[in-house]
Parts: C-alpha cells; sequence; structure tokens
C-alpha cells in the first residue's frame, strides 16, 4: 500500500470540518445546519444526478441501487473486508442492518452480489469454517466511484471536503473514509426514519429511490421547479429504470396520496412542496453522513 500524503488541512478548514462532527446527536443537529443552507438544494441535485450517471454506467451499481438491502449489503460487504474479511456470519453479527435486513435476505444477497460478479466465494480450508467473500475489482471500483460521487456533492455544501475528495485515491484514505461512512450511516438510521413518507413509499420499493433521484435531478430541490424542466411520464421513469409502468403508477399514486408528487397535465409528473421538502431533508441527512466521515477520516490520516 503507497503511502498518503498528509491531507494538510488548514488550521481554518479543520475547525470547519470538525464543527460537523460537534453537531452529531440527530436530526435536529442535521436541520439545523444544513436545511438552511442556500446550496443544499444544488447539492442535493447534484448528488441525484451523479448517482443516475454511475447507475448508466454500471449495470451491477444500477442493480445494486434498486433496493436497500442490496445497497446497505454492498456497503457493509465494503466494510467488513476492510476489516479483516467477510463472511456471513460477521455479515449478520452488524446488529444495525437488522432494520432492514433479515439474516435469510442476508444470505441470499450475498449470492445475488456473486451472480452480478462484485462478490466471488473463497471456499474455507476447514469444513465448520463459514465462506469468505472477497469483492471483485468491479464492486471496488463501482465504490469508489460512488464515495466520488456524493463527496462531490458534498463539497457544494462544505469545501473543506475537498481535501478528503483529492487523496480519495489513496489506498488508506479510501479505507478509512469507507469505515467512517459506514459507521456514520449506520448512526443516523433510526426507527423514527422508517414512519417517513419517503421511507415508505420509496426507499422500500424496488428502484424507488432511484425513481425520486430521477424526479429531484430533473426539477431541482428549490422552491420550485428548474425551468425548462423537460415533462416526465410514467413510462419514461419506467423505461429509465427497467420496472413496468404498473409498479411506476402505483408507486407515483401512493406518493400523490401523500401529497408529495402531482399529476400535471403539462410537466407530466411534478414535486409538490411537501416532496422537495422530503428531498432536501433525505439528501440533508446523506450529506451530513459524508462530512461527517470526510471530518474524521481527515483527522485520523494528517
Amino acid at each position: 500500500m503507497a503511502e498518503s500524503a498528509p491531507l494538510a488541512l488548514n488550521a481554518q478548514e479543520t475547525e470547519t470540518l470538525a464543527a460537523w462532527i460537534k453537531q452529531r446527536g440527530g436530526v435536529d443537529a442535521v436541520l439545523g445546519s444544513l436545511l438552511s443552507n442556500t446550496r443544499l438544494p444544488e447539492a442535493a441535485r447534484v448528488f441525484a444526478t451523479n448517482m443516475q450517471a454511475l447507475a448508466d454506467s454500471d449495470a451491477a451499481f444500477d442493480a445494486i441501487l434498486k433496493d436497500i438491502g442490496r445497497y446497505l449489503i454492498a456497503m457493509c460487504v465494503i466494510f467488513l473486508h476492510l476489516r479483516g474479511g467477510v463472511t456471513l456470519p460477521r455479515l449478520k453479527a452488524m446488529l444495525s442492518i437488522r432494520t432492514y435486513v433479515s439474516p435469510g435476505r442476508a444470505r441470499a444477497l450475498l449470492h445475488f452480489l456473486c451472480h452480478l460478479d462484485c462478490l466471488s466465494e473463497v471456499p474455507p480450508a476447514n469444513r465448520r469454517d463459514p465462506i469468505r467473500y472477497v469483492p471483485t475489482e468491479r464492486l471496488m471500483t463501482a465504490w469508489h466511484n460512488h464515495m466520488r460521487a456524493v463527496l462531490e456533492a458534498s463539497q457544494i455544501i462544505e469545501p473543506a471536503v475537498g481535501r478528503v475528495l483529492d487523496r480519495l485515491d489513496q489506498p488508506d484514505v479510501f479505507t478509512l473514509f469507507c469505515s467512517n461512512h459506514t459507521e456514520f450511516g449506520f448512526g443516523e438510521m433510526r426507527e423514527s426514519h422508517q414512519e417517513l413518507a419517503f421511507t415508505r413509499l420509496f426507499l422500500h420499493r424496488f428502484a424507488g429511490s432511484q425513481i425520486f433521484g430521477h424526479l429531484l435531478s430533473v426539477q431541482g430541490a428549490g422552491e420550485g421547479p428548474l425551468p425548462g424542466a423537460a415533462p416526465i411520464s410514467v413510462a419514461d421513469l419506467a423505461e429509465r429504470h427497467n420496472v413496468s409502468a404498473m409498479h411506476v403508477r402505483r408507486l407515483l399514486d401512493a406518493a400523490v396520496g401523500e401529497g408529495l408528487l402531482r399529476y400535471d397535465d403539462v410537466n407530466g409528473i411534478v414535486l409538490e412542496d411537501a416532496g422537495r421538502a422530503t428531498a432536501r431533508f433525505v439528501y440533508a441527512t446523506q450529506i451530513f453522513v459524508f462530512i461527517a466521515a470526510a471530518e474524521k477520516t481527515a483527522r485520523e490520516i494528517a
């Protein structure tokens, strides 16, 4: 492993990033520091657009993003790989994941990642030992691109994140950042989040978060639709995200019923004010995790 150059944050950057860690403590802190930030709508849109581009460029990563369980298993696989190795028992021992993935589904998703050529199985030397799983270059590259894509969006809110982003190609920086991102990410998962309309309507439905992200990338998370935004139809969303039109229609109808979206004769599917507010909250929470992970990484590596 190549030796990394120091991150070399200056005093102001160190203090700025450290402030994000000091705010850690829950949703109120995230709302106070990010929801009032005038650049949040831009950062959220870049976040959604970058993730959409990654999915378009890699069919395997697109398949992972289709489902929250798949995504979390992939994240935990990277985390465990960087911390001693991946086995099913180690994966099931991660308590935070049980909110989203049952032990039986965890096993099935490991096999699914193998099917995608994102994991390879290593038979144990002793038959009583568990099978080890090793991320392939395809998964490691996809995850690196994912971390970079969201750090680029987070940098819009906090420029000092760029110090970590610039050195993400260095193996020890990448290892630390991925570990910190997973720890902070699970730290921000709360039971109360399960009651959010976004969680119920989009996060737990196949391709739901991608469909919501597509709407955001086209229409923005500001106070109104972006000028010149092209109309969006059910057929457009179904074709782009490789799901049935019926599935999209049911998902959107449920979101309309919750007041997040509306159907419009001119613009097709439109985010309501409540939908834009939901987008700002959802992406602010995720951006907070990335900024906090960047601060901790910078502090540990410097």
